[in-house]
């Protein structure tokens, strides 16, 4: 769990990222970052210890529950649609992958 770790938000310009917001993850392992509708396009979670986790930056509230960023099959995403297309997306693409090498 990330109690008491730093967790930033990131957001891209181009190839290179910048920091939008950093929070503290509370015992219970809550953190609340906000972003404005500059920063919409993809972001990353970043743990103390550059660990990542990638999300849909679309002017939506994205909510997420698990344990590491290490693990991101941990994670899933309650609520932020974008970003839990994506996730579906991203999950099923080794499976793709595989069936059209075959």
């Amino acid at each position: 769990m990330l109690a008491g770790e730093e967790v930033r938000l990131e957001g891209f310009n181009g190839f290179d990222t910048y920091v939008i917001s950093n929070s503290n993850v509370s015992g219970d392992g809550h953190f609340v970052h906000s972003y404005s509708a500059d920063d919409v396009g993809m972001g990353y979670l970043i743990s103390s210890d550059d660990q990542s986790f990638i999300l849909v930056l679309s002017s939506e509230d994205i909510e997420l529950k698990g344990e590491v960023f290490t693990n991101p099959e941990s994670i899933e995403i309650l609520s932020g649609e974008k970003s839990q297309l994506f996730e579906q997306y991203a999950s099923k693409y080794p499976r793709r992958e595989q069936v059209l090498s075959s």
